[in-house]
């Protein structure tokens, strides 16, 4: 009996000391996060620091505030500590490490993927009377969205600032849809910060929110300038161009651009093109602009004004345009025995469009949306070869009367490490579905317009992101269906994926075009790719292209160089419609290259790529090196615009 007590006891003690133990385990659970460090690293927490000698883990209580340095951000900052150090020893080489050097990028993501609904962060202030609304603008050299108290201590870096003026606070107010006295939408609000993030002399942009009653908040608006003057470069070895910009005009948001272009395979060697553009004006989100081009025996000149859907709230949309091109008819491959005619025409077009809910309860909603729209689009032609009712049917005058019904519905994700090193990008999701007619008046016959377009996008949890579009429009001129087109796309990228230290993603889209019943002289052109592609001596009525290409984050960090790389293929397949598309010529491009920036540095991405055609449209192979600088591309919108016919392009 004794022995029976005793192993009794026995178990009643190890129970009682197991189930402490899970409480204890399940405390911990509750109340620490768990942090793993690699050998080297540093946790810095706000009154001390811990350096991992190996591969550890750490419990630190929840919501504790810290942040990581790795070893090779360690040596990187060592690296930047003893060159400010040593620039010190002379005034000239002092002030170009503080113009140059911006330590502390704090207005990047970097390294990180975010893929999170862009309203969420302002979710729990709607209905929340906005009491009153602060603009906060910085300089464009040595301040940061994130610490509005930092600044550049360089004489160089002030003077940089002096030369550039800064944006003007009633043109970032004029971009503001929120007004003091409305209620919180947090919707209209993340598309208020994503508008001011998109302006071209806007670097970055944040709005903060404080709640200072039980029913109210005040807002700060927090902008960097970008310094707006550049050179942008695009320089390969038969084509390019270089433009010469300013993207914020004397502070006013104003653009001006001048733009030579080159290409040793035209008759043309050399171009132009120059624009002033003013945007929002009278803060109406109307722009407008003026341009002049001349370039591979083009001559064109006009003005324009546009104003988009640029919110779901926005009502009212519409513009115009009014130009005059002159240019030179040349022989071709479809028609080698045309003679050289001078060819000149004027084009007006006007569109207006509005946007109505479905519903009253979503007006204040990111939600389903009806829109009607109605263009008049006029071509006149002053000089033009011989016509009748039988040739040359795409220099007839014509004037054509569209009509389109739309339903838009659109929304945003945020997420970085797309097209970007790692700032903000606008992920749009949602479908819009179009249908457009509408009589045109031509020269020798009248006929009507019938066409529909349907595009949809959304992040897929276990594929990434993908969109894709497919449209067919035509002609109907008594019972024949006549300059028809279908067009389908498709654009996609992976999840990021890891690989050690490596991040990769693979992005894929393809384009088919096809033409039926096109007139004469009307052509696609193969996608010109490397600026070496000469897609003018291939040409067809339909048109199959599709790219390829893997991106590959790498951790190298060489004293705050950051390096992507990347290899692509290529595919461009075109012919004639009354083919099968896969009997017709198709032309093969293959290469790598890399992606560099440094966010430390002013400057921004730069990119290097190789490239090998098998055959190119000369029916010579070739290996094509070019430098450029890149442009951050975006996403196709679910944003209707003005009615249109479906592009043969």
């Amino acid at each position: 009996m004794r022995i029976l007590l005793i192993l009794i006891s026995i178990s009643v003690s190890f129970l009682m000391i197991s189930t402490s133990l899970n409480a204890q385990s399940n405390v911990n659970k509750a109340k620490y996060d768990t942090i793993a460090l690699s050998k080297g690293s540093v946790i810095l927490f706000k009154k001390k620091s811990i350096t991992a000698y190996s591969d550890t883990t750490l419990l630190i209580p929840k919501k504790t505030k810290y942040s990581i340095k790795t070893k090779s951000e360690i040596k990187t900052t060592q690296f930047y500590d003893s060159l400010k150090i040593k620039s010190e020893r002379n005034p000239i080489t002092k002030e170009l490490y503080e113009l140059l050097i911006t330590r502390d990028a704090k207005d990047t993501i970097s390294d990180e993927t975010i893929t999170k609904k862009s309203e969420d962060e302002y979710k729990h202030y709607n209905g929340k009377k906005i009491r009153n609304i602060k603009i906060k603008r910085l300089e464009a050299f040595g301040t940061s969205v994130l610490d509005t108290l930092q600044e550049t201590d360089s004489w160089l870096g002030k003077a940089g600032n002096d030369i550039h003026i800064l944006t003007f606070e009633k043109v970032i107010r004029g971009n503001l849809f929120v007004k003091k006295g409305d209620k919180l939408n947090s919707y209209l609000l993340a598309e208020n910060e994503r508008i001011l993030r998109s302006l071209p002399y806007i670097y970055e942009a944040k709005i903060y929110v404080t709640k200072v009653k039980h029913d109210s908040v005040d807002l700060l608006i927090v902008t960097r300038d970008l310094f707006s003057i550049g050179i942008k470069p695009d320089i390969g070895s038969r084509k390019g161009n270089m433009e010469l910009y300013d993207l914020n005009f004397v502070g006013f948001g104003n653009e001006l651009s001048n733009k030579l272009f080159y290409d040793l395979d035209s008759s043309q060697h050399y171009g132009y093109r120059g624009e002033y553009k003013f945007n929002n004006i009278k803060n109406t989100f109307i722009n407008a602009g003026i341009y002049y081009q001349s370039m591979y025996d083009v001559e064109k000149f006009g003005i324009y004004a546009d104003r988009s859907f640029i919110t779901t709230q926005t009502k009212y949309a519409g513009g115009f345009s009014i130009s005059r091109s002159n240019e030179l008819i040349k022989p071709s491959i479809s028609d080698p025995n045309l003679n050289i005619h001078a060819l000149s025409y004027n084009n007006i077009n006007f569109w207006l469009g509005k946007s109505f809910p479905l519903s009253k309860e979503q007006k204040k909603m990111n939600a389903l949306r009806f829109i009607l729209s109605a263009r008049y689009y006029r071509t006149h032609f002053t000089a033009r070869p011989f016509v009748s009712i039988d040739s040359n049917k795409i220099y007839h005058q014509s004037d054509l009367f569209l009509t389109k019904i739309a339903l838009s519905k659109r929304n945003y994700y945020k997420g970085n490490l797309i097209y970007a090193f790692g700032n903000i990008e606008d992920i749009p999701y949602g479908y819009l579905l179009e249908f457009t007619t509408g009589p045109e008046n031509r020269e020798f016959s009248n006929r009507f317009y019938y066409g529909w377009q349907l595009s949809a996008g959304d992040k897929m949890a276990n594929f990434g992101y993908l969109y894709a579009q497919i449209g067919f429009g035509g002609y109907k001129n008594g019972k024949k269906l006549e300059q028809s087109a279908v067009r389908f796309s498709v654009n996609s990228f992976s999840n990021l994926y890891y690989h050690n230290k490596y991040k990769f993603r693979n992005f894929f889209n393809i384009n088919y075009v096809l033409g039926i019943n096109r007139f004469k002289g009307e052509h696609i052109f193969m996608d010109e790719t490397a600026n070496v592609m000469q897609s003018s001596l291939v040409q067809g009525t339909q048109k199959l292209s599709s790219k390829f290409e893997t991106v590959v984050f790498t951790p190298l960090n060489l004293y705050g160089f950051k390096v992507a790389l990347y290899g692509f293929w290529d595919i461009n397949i075109i012919g004639s419609s009354e083919h099968f598309i896969f009997t017709e010529k198709y032309f093969l491009g293959v290469g790598s290259g890399l992606r560099i920036r440094n966010d430390n540095l002013v400057f921004q991405t730069f990119q290097l790529n190789v490239a090998y055609y098998p055959m190119l449209p000369n029916g010579k192979s070739g290996l094509v090196f070019s430098i450029s600088g890149q442009d951050i591309l975006k996403l196709v919108d679910f944003i209707s615009g003005a009615p249109s016919e479906v592009v043969f392009r």
